[in-house]
């Protein structure tokens, strides 16, 4: 018997200890990318994401791992890495934002097909009443320090990345 309570102990202590493993790892992630050290902030959250893939901050370490790649020019991997999180995380706030890159990715790679696909997606993604308003709009806040923010007009959609324009869809 205090052979099995010391085992639920020290397993249970090992999980508080990884709990705050990858929160360490995230915070020193999102300081690193507040003071520009992208590169040393992209391998604090790759990190998170290989090896602590229950964490809470799995989600957020994702999205800025695809963020980095794309930032760093290689669109293969960006891709790749924003395709598994629209599969893992369908409901995501940052959803809208990580099709927003892939649909860059799709127009530089000329493939209009994709990009039609993609426009629609982004353009349903959330029902939007307009009522008494002119628009809609939804921000998210990245790992690495960038703000993203959608919105929806009666015949357009934009999509800002640090209040720069990143891409306009009309419909």
């Amino acid at each position: 018997m205090k052979i099995t309570i010391i085992i639920i102990l020290t397993i249970f202590l090992f999980a508080i200890d990884g709990y705050s493993q990858d929160k360490e790892l995230y915070n020193k992630a999102t300081k690193l990318a507040r003071d520009k050290k992208i590169d040393f902030a992209f391998s604090y959250l790759d990190m998170v994401v290989n090896i602590y893939p229950k964490s809470r901050f799995f989600e957020n370490s994702l999205f800025s791992c695809g963020e980095y790649y794309f930032i760093s020019g290689d669109r293969y991997s960006a891709k790749n890495i924003f395709k598994k999180f629209i599969a893992l995380l369908p409901e995501s706030k940052a959803k809208p934002f990580a099709l927003a890159y892939l649909l860059k990715i799709a127009e530089l790679d000329k493939k209009q097909d994709i990009v039609d696909n993609l426009q629609k997606e982004i353009i349903s993604f959330k029902q939007v009443s307009l009522v008494f308003r002119d628009f809609k709009e939804y921000s998210y806040l990245s790992a690495l320090n960038k703000e993203y923010k959608i919105v929806y007009f009666i015949d357009s959609v934009e999509i800002y990345i640090d209040g720069n324009l990143f891409e306009k869809i009309p419909f």
